[in-house]
């Protein structure tokens, strides 16, 4: 179709597993996997203390690694 990577199209993955070992580089979105577990780990931890306990939100910021599949946009 004549597009190219990064040029015309970006692509980002999810989970930063394996983004680095392919070619081209993928440009990835890296959970902090320590984090997640952790609260997985509280919450439920919480909820088997008290089982009437109300439902909680709990945000964990990814990161992003930039490599060679994403560019700045084109104007």
């Amino acid at each position: 179709r004549g597009l190219s990577v990064p040029g015309n199209l970006s692509i980002v993955a999810y989970d930063d597993e394996i983004a680095d070992l392919v070619t081209p580089r993928l440009t990835a979105v890296r959970p902090p996997r320590r984090s997640l577990g952790r609260a997985a780990v509280e919450l439920i931890a919480a909820r088997l203390a008290e089982p009437r306990r109300p439902a909680h939100r709990v945000v964990v910021s990814p990161s992003l690694r930039i490599r060679d599949t994403t560019a700045a946009p084109q104007r």
